[in-house]
């Protein structure tokens, strides 16, 4: 049982917009033998699909002998925030932790879409939902997917303290593109629906102190690499969501600092010595 079958020769293939589950294999591409130098079907492009709950792989590219054609399989939703299952390394991607569909070598999948929410607190970067504007409005966008979000919290910069939206009463505030918040939710939350999707241009004032920044943008930064774009930067945190505590600070200029990525949607807090500005602008997905 295979969702999508892509025979021999049928080159310049694009699959988009398709929800491909529940079958044994969701897409498999046939690339064949090394007839000098040639495989089928390297050209396909896979693109903004939702990929999940296949029950062997979400995608095959099947090729007789070792080469390098690639199967590029970018901005697509495996099933899990942590991308697809991909234990081999062989040639292409590798992510062993992946928790969603596997998929075989020789296929490109990162960077992948997706962000997962645990019961409990999670500090997200929702500047890559279109159409919102407002604490409620994320809200009521979580709530759609599960009736679950009771809380969206900022972090205010100049009095160092959070303020609170409750769903259903107290104050609404609106969202800025770049920074981060905290939402409460009572169970786990599969973000993956990308009808709505947006890359925000960021241009942001930092205070000195601590800021609650995000990424809303497709694939992931580094701590490092977040506090090197960052003027006066001097430390970067976060908080593990699915164990629900802080994890230890990167702290620029110490010996061997603690790093860690802040992956599509995620929040961090960016402690800056002086006041400074933070822009971003990334170029658009295929």
């Amino acid at each position: 049982d295979t969702g999508i079958y892509i025979a021999a020769g049928s080159n310049h293939t694009t699959i988009t917009g398709n929800t491909i589950k529940e079958n044994d294999i969701g897409i498999y591409i046939y690339g064949g033998p090394n007839g000098g130098g040639f495989y089928h079907n390297g050209n396909t492009t896979i693109h903004w699909n939702e990929i999940y709950d296949n029950y062997e792989y979400g995608v095959v590219y099947y090729i007789v002998e070792p080469g390098t054609p690639w199967i590029n399989a970018t901005y697509n939703w495996w099933g899990a925030a942590n991308g697809p299952y991909d234990p081999s390394g062989y040639d292409g991607d590798y992510n062993p932790d992946g928790e969603g569909d596997n998929v075989t070598d020789y296929v490109l999948y990162d960077p992948w879409l997706g962000l997962m929410l645990y019961e409990g607190w999670n500090m997200i970067s929702p500047g890559f939902i279109g159409d919102i504007e407002n604490a409620s409005d994320l809200a009521d966008f979580i709530n759609e997917y599960t009736d679950s979000c009771t809380i969206v919290s900022m972090w205010d910069a100049v009095q160092q303290k959070y303020v609170s939206y409750v769903v259903g009463f107290g104050f609404d505030f609106p969202l800025v593109n770049g920074s981060g918040y905290f939402v409460y939710v009572t169970e786990d939350v599969d973000i993956y629906d990308f009808d709505w999707f947006a890359e925000p241009e960021i241009n942001i004032t930092l205070l000195p102190g601590y800021n609650l920044l995000g990424w809303p943008f497709v694939g992931y930064i580094s701590a490092s690499e977040l506090a090197d774009n960052i003027t006066h930067a001097l430390k970067v945190g976060t908080y593990d969501a699915e164990l629900q505590m802080w994890l230890p600070e990167y702290f620029d200029g110490m010996p061997v600092p603690y790093d860690f990525d802040v992956l599509m949607g995620e929040g961090a807090f960016v402690y800056v010595t002086e006041v400074t500005t933070w822009t971003v602008v990334m170029a658009s997905p295929p």
